[in-house]
């Protein structure tokens, strides 16, 4: 799916296994985050990002 959400700084599969397209704030290229069930990732350093879209498998 298709989004656009600012100023994200956690990420949580809960009971699915998720990636996550993302450019970190300031930043010109995109990441992507695989998270499997129930795993957390979060930003450090203050930095947040913003999610274009969200895969869930």
């Amino acid at each position: 799916m298709n989004v656009n959400i600012h100023d994200v700084a956690n990420f949580h599969s809960g009971n699915n296994k998720v990636t996550f397209f993302c450019t970190i704030e300031g930043g010109t290229y995109q990441n992507a985050l695989t998270l499997e069930k129930w795993q957390d990732h979060s930003l450090t350093f203050g930095l947040t990002a913003r999610v274009t879209s969200v895969v869930i498998w």
